[in-house]
């Protein structure tokens, strides 16, 4: 069986002399004649992992045949083809590389380039992290087959190569608009947006109003107002990423001194809990000059 049917054309490498850099959470599949090395184990979308595949021709007598496939075990693969290969020591292979689709990493010696006795090929297939790739587990199947055993492949340990496609972290921005009065005596506007900049599967915002708040309308039902400590609090469900939540709602206010009345929204919680502080608060004030006239 000649190895380049595996997914497709052959792919043009290059000979270098070159070093590969090692992650902490580089993991790594062998079995009798072949072994892959994933680094590193995770990544974001766009991001590069490198693969490095060493195959080894251990029979003292025979050209063999030598195909190596690396494969996204439930179907779906987090890289994007082709990828690019470099031949780093040893044979040069018939095919080397990540298939147009993504969906098969692949290194063989054919029928037509099989590897010598006492050979080896060491080459490192450079793949990216697809675009549209969701963050989540992602198991790969290591396949690995000689002249002695094409139809059945070897046994590697571990029998799969885990890859973590990550996300942005958790951050959750709030924000809190005052609109002033459009009538004198009349309610304070404020709009209260929340923004997923990050994937939060829940929060809570709470809103220190005015100390002369009388009473809030137009709540939507995920919020709720504590008259006595004149605090609203809403929460959230899941967001998508970039997604924002606006809640728009009237404060009455009386017995108003003049001079600056500030209100405050910020995030009390949320799940995961995002590491970014700076924006978890804000602040809208208005001014009263007058016992009637206010200025936001």
């Amino acid at each position: 069986m000649d190895g380049r049917r595996w997914w497709g054309p052959v792919l043009a490498v290059a000979v270098v002399a070159t070093a590969t850099s090692a992650h902490a959470d580089d993991q790594t599949a062998a079995s009798n004649g072949f072994e892959v090395t994933m680094s590193p184990a995770s990544a974001k979308s766009g991001e590069t992992v490198t693969f490095t595949v060493t195959t080894t021709n251990r029979d003292p007598n025979s050209y063999r045949i030598m195909n190596f496939a690396l494969r996204p075990t439930d179907g779906a693969s987090p890289f994007a083809g082709p990828g690019t290969c470099t031949v780093v020591s040893g044979r040069t292979p018939s095919t080397c590389g990540l298939g147009p689709n993504g969906n098969v990493l692949a290194v063989t010696f054919g029928d037509n380039n099989r590897m010598p006795p006492h050979a080896w090929s060491k080459v490192t297939i450079t793949a990216t992290v697809a675009q549209d790739v969701k963050p989540g587990e992602f198991r790969l199947t290591p396949d690995g087959r000689t002249s002695q055993n094409l139809d059945q492949p070897l046994a590697f340990t571990p029998r799969t190569l885990n890859f973590t496609v990550s996300g942005p972290p958790a951050d959750l921005a709030v924000a809190l608009r005052a609109t002033a009065p459009t009538a004198p005596g009349g309610p304070v506007t404020y709009t209260q947006t929340v923004t997923d900049n990050g994937p939060v599967t829940d929060a809570t915002v709470t809103t220190r109003l005015p100390a002369q708040t009388t009473s809030v309308a137009g709540l939507p039902e995920e919020c709720a107002f504590d008259e006595a400590n004149k605090t609203l609090t809403c929460t959230t469900g899941p967001l998508e990423p970039g997604e924002s939540i606006r809640a728009t709602f009237q404060a009455t206010l009386s017995g108003l001194p003049l001079g600056p009345l500030p209100a405050t929204a910020t995030r009390t919680s949320s799940t995961p809990d995002g590491p970014e502080s700076a924006n978890d608060t804000a602040t809208a004030t208005c001014t009263v000059l007058t016992g009637l006239v206010i200025r936001c």
